[in-house]
C-alpha cells in the first residue's frame, strides 16, 4: 500500500508533466499572462468558497469594524488590505495588456505564415511552369 507521500510526489509529479505538456506548446507571453492569472485566481476567492488572501483580509477587516480585537498579524494583514486591493487590480490590469499584445502578435504571425506559404505556392508554380515548357521545348527539337 502506498504511503501518503509518496502518492503525494506522485501527484505533484503528474502536475509538473501536466503543465510541462501545455506550456510547450505556448508562447513565452502565453506562459507569463498564464503565471499572472494563476496569481489573480489565488488572491480571489477561490470558486469553492474557501478562503483566499482577499476574504480573508474582508474578514479582518469585518471583524475589526465589529469592535472584535484582533493580533498584530491580523491587524497588520488589515492595514496592507488597500495595497492587496491595488496589487490584483494592477494584476488584472497587465493581464489585459498581455493579452492584447498575445492576441495581435498572433494575428501577425498568421499573417505572415500565410503570406509565405502564397509566395512558396506561386514560387512553386514557376517553378513547374519552368520545368513544363522546357520539357514542352525539348520534345519539339
Amino acid at each position: 500500500m502506498p504511503s501518503a507521500a509518496s502518492v503525494k510526489i506522485d501527484k505533484q509529479i503528474n502536475q509538473e508533466n501536466a503543465l510541462a505538456d501545455s506550456s510547450q506548446n505556448l508562447t513565452p507571453l502565453r506562459q507569463a499572462i498564464t503565471i499572472i492569472e494563476h496569481k489573480i485566481r489565488n488572491l480571489e476567492k477561490k470558486e469553492d468558497g474557501s478562503w483566499s488572501c482577499v476574504s480573508k483580509l474582508e474578514s479582518y477587516r469585518e471583524l475589526q469594524n465589529a469592535g472584535k480585537e484582533l493580533n498584530a498579524d491580523q491587524k497588520t494583514a488589515v492595514a496592507k488590505f488597500n495595497e492587496v486591493i491595488n496589487t490584483l487590480d494592477f494584476a488584472r490590469d497587465l493581464c489585459k495588456q498581455f493579452l492584447g499584445i498575445a492576441t495581435v502578435s498572433e494575428k501577425e504571425v498568421k499573417k505572415l505564415a500565410k503570406k509565405e506559404a502564397a509566395a512558396k505556392y506561386q514560387a512553386e508554380l514557376a517553378r513547374l511552369g519552368n520545368s513544363l515548357g522546357s520539357r514542352r521545348f525539348k520534345s519539339n527539337g
